[in-house]
């Protein structure tokens, strides 16, 4: 009986020691957590900005200009969603082997070679002084809410033994990158290159199928032919000559033991984790409501996570901001969501916005084919912080067509350089900034002539009682190339001939006759 006596003394202190563990981390984890009464003295405000939370969490901040709301947004989603703005900003800089080892080396080494960060950066040296002002002010608050933090960390950042990185305008602008790299297609693009590598040429066919020309599309006009079923074999046997190394134009393939380097990460894989996905949105004229007005839905099929991708917010000003709806976390503004004018919603526009080159080397593999001539690489050296191990050193080779994608993801054995509308100059923040203050349809058309990536359906609707359709991005001249399939680089020497103009992508710019418009993926 005694025995039993002990027994039971030891269940219950292990009880109460595990209890007093469980409080002691409950209110210390709790304490990361910042208020939502209150006042707080933050710098760079040109006046006083007030701040309501609702029954659900979701605030409200108005001020006199936008530029203090702006930096009110970004203090608030530092306040709420700080680890969040850290995994992105680790991402575009290609730094998240520094905190989760070697799984996600390959990861860095991709966004590396891709160079998301420096694009970022190009990006902002290229907007107009408003747009940038915004993003500064948006930077600005993120680093008040860090200098005024109270209490400890978010408890990732306490599990990870790390601090929050000051934020920057191209930190803000490398999401947008980031979203443009999970929103392209191209990984899809690699993995039929590699099989059409392995496959007989007569299999090709399947890989590569059109659309057909009964399906429907979101402007209801009968749609392209369907790719010839002879192409895809055609068009892949240079790509396949130089993998056997056979004397092709496209030059010697690489030695066998080059061609697949053994990965244990799928770098695409491991970022998908983090990322995007397709969407579903539609717009109903007055003809068909019950008042008479029109009716905007969307529905982006993103993963459910913890935190969400979206954080939802309204933004007002005395100057003539007054928006609403879902914003991104690390960005200034809402990205879809409604005005006093009008509302809109965004699909993946699944366009193809990347081609990939068959790069001709010389024996060496330091030299590759640029028409007559053979070039010298541009080379940069990265190297990345791993945790538990010493730093991993990474050569980024460059052509004039684009970086050499295949020294990180390997496709059959060739080596391909890439072409992708996400490496442009312009992003999406000037668009969506502008976006949320457009009076209308018209305004709303302009502000998208800006959006180079991503690739976007949008389709919105009008206090006046319109609704549209309009694809936004930037969409490649590629001339008689097939961009599904590899392509020599005699074909694209010098990379794309140039963009189609805005006015000459699909759009309704008013109600199709059906008075409806609906696009999904």
């Amino acid at each position: 009986m005694r025995g039993k006596g002990r027994l039971s003394a030891l269940l219950a202190l292990l009880i109460c020691v595990a209890g007093v563990v469980v409080t002691i981390t409950y209110f210390t984890l709790r304490g990361s957590i910042q208020t939502r009464s209150g006042s707080v003295e933050v710098r760079g405000l040109g006046a006083p900005v007030v701040i309501r939370f609702d029954d659900w969490a979701i605030p409200t901040l108005e001020g006199e200009s936008a530029h203090d709301v702006i930096l009110a947004q970004g203090f608030v989603h530092a306040s709420e969603r700080l680890w969040q703005l850290e995994l992105y900003q680790r991402i575009g800089q290609g730094r998240l082997a520094e905190i989760f080892g070697e799984a996600a080396v390959d990861a860095d080494r991709l966004v590396r070679t891709l160079d998301l960060w420096g694009i970022a950066a190009r990006e902002l040296d290229a907007l107009d002084p408003e747009v940038r002002s915004l993003l500064e002010a948006y930077a600005t608050g993120v680093n008040e809410r860090l200098r005024t933090w109270r209490g400890m960390w978010p408890p990732e950042f306490v599990v990870l033994g790390i601090e929050p990185q000051p934020w920057s305008p191209v930190a803000s602008l490398a999401i947008g990158r980031i979203m443009s790299l999970d929103l392209s297609g191209w990984g899809t693009e690699l993995a039929r290159i590699a099989a059409l590598a392995r496959l007989p040429a007569r299999l090709g066919a399947d890989l590569a199928p059109g659309y057909p020309r009964w399906g429907p599309t979101i402007v209801q006009d009968s749609a392209a032919a369907p790719f010839p079923p002879d192409s895809p074999s055609t068009a892949v046997a240079g790509a396949l000559a130089a993998r056997a190394g056979t004397g092709s134009p496209n030059g010697p393939a690489r030695a066998a033991s080059d061609r697949e380097p053994p990965a244990r990460w799928d770098p695409l894989a491991f970022l998908a984790s983090f990322g995007l996905h397709g969407s579903n949105a539609w717009a109903v004229g007055g003809s068909r409501t019950a008042d008479g007005h029109p009716m905007l839905a969307n529905d982006m099929h993103l993963s459910l996570r913890a935190p969400s991708t979206w954080y939802v917010n309204a933004l007002r000003s005395d100057d003539g901001w007054a928006v609403a709806g879902f914003s991104t976390p690390g960005a200034p503004g809402v990205i879809v969501g409604f005005n006093e004018h009008l509302a809109w919603g965004f699909t993946n526009a699944m366009l193809d916005d990347a081609d990939f080159v068959v790069e001709s080397l010389n024996l060496d593999q330091s030299m590759y084919r640029d028409i007559e001539d053979w070039r010298p690489f541009e080379t940069r050296e990265e190297v990345i912080p791993v945790r538990g191990r010493d730093p991993v050193s990474h050569t980024v080779r460059e052509t004039v067509r684009g970086p050499i994608l295949t020294d990180v993801v390997p496709a059959g054995g060739l080596t391909l350089s890439l072409l992708w509308t996400g490496s442009g100059r312009r992003g999406a923040a000037a668009a969506i900034l502008h976006l949320n203050r457009a009076r209308g349809a018209r305004e709303l058309e302009r502000a998208l002539d800006a959006f180079e990536t991503p690739h976007q359906n949008v389709i919105y609707a009008t206090a006046a009682g319109e609704i549209g359709y309009r694809l936004s991005g930037s969409v490649p001249r590629r001339g008689s190339v097939d961009g599904a399939l590899p392509i020599s680089f005699e074909a694209l020497p010098r990379g794309w001939e140039g963009w189609w103009p805005p006015d000459s992508v699909g759009a309704a710019v008013s109600a199709p006759a059906s008075d409806y418009l609906a696009s999904a993926n």
